[in-house]
């Protein structure tokens, strides 16, 4: 079985084809881990969820979906107003900041499917996100954990700094460039939190990096994708990484947005 993490979708169900194409991914030997941020965007975030939920159907192994900064607040929506969904004037003023931080085009993307397929959804994708993943001491998760502590104590006492922090890629990045500049750092101090391997989106690289990098143990696999950037996938094992062309040329008939995470 070979593992492929893939980076934040928001809403780029083309080129989330494009890198399953690309990645030669194999429906009865492999699995994908997603990191979360499926939605806002671009505006296919239904068809994306769409795919998403048919592939696990035809995947042999069992694919994990990790809860992201959007899906929280799209998922919110779905649990609390989902009887007010119709209602865009509702939804754009009860949400003002989701709404405009992409979440305009994930409404759309939504408003035109029934009640039936959007319960359909929320049932058997937003409802499953997990919060993150363990196993065989790698991580998943959307954004980070407080590395100051155990793993435990971020979920159990501030389990939005999962889908939310900065920090961990902040401090993974500190230490990669101490390293370019020479310095020789503890082997304990490239092991962040005692993982072999932390992965992570949340947070695009695009400024430093178009293309994601092994940062002491920890790899980002958020290169923009669903903006104007690229979509990720990472293979576990091997290193080897897929991006998708720019999402802008991708979606050329939507004008250019700013991004706001």
């Amino acid at each position: 079985m070979r593992t492929f993490i893939i980076g934040d979708i928001h809403g780029g169900f083309r080129s989330l084809q494009q890198v399953i194409l690309r990645s030669g991914f194999d429906t009865s030997n492999d699995r994908v881990i997603c990191i979360g941020d499926y939605v806002d965007g671009w505006p296919e975030s239904y068809e994306v969820v769409d795919y998403l939920i048919d592939l696990q159907e035809k995947c042999n192994n069992r694919n994990i979906y990790i809860l992201g900064n959007h899906d929280q607040r799209f998922s919110e929506i779905l649990r609390d107003n989902l009887d007010q969904f119709r209602n865009e004037q509702f939804i754009s003023a009860f949400y003002t900041n989701w709404y405009r931080q992409g979440g305009q085009a994930t409404y759309r993307s939504y408003a035109n499917h029934s009640d039936k397929d959007i319960i359909r959804h929320k049932e058997r994708f937003y409802d499953k996100l997990e919060l993150y993943h363990l196993e065989e001491n790698v991580l998943y998760v959307h954004a980070g954990y407080n590395y100051k502590f155990e793993l435990d104590y971020t979920v159990h006492n501030e389990p939005a700094t999962l889908y939310w922090d900065r920090k961990l890629y902040e401090r993974a990045l500190h230490l990669h460039n101490l390293e370019g500049r020479g310095a020789v750092l503890k082997p304990e101090n490239k092991k962040i939190g005692g993982f072999e391997r932390i992965y992570i989106g949340h947070t695009t690289t695009t400024r430093n990096n178009e293309e994601p990098i092994l940062m002491c143990n920890v790899v980002n696999t958020d290169q923009g994708g669903g903006w104007e950037g690229k979509l990720t996938i990472w293979e576990h094992g091997t290193d080897q990484f897929w991006q998708s062309d720019p999402v802008a040329d991708l979606y050329p008939e939507i004008e250019g947005r700013k991004k706001t995470k």
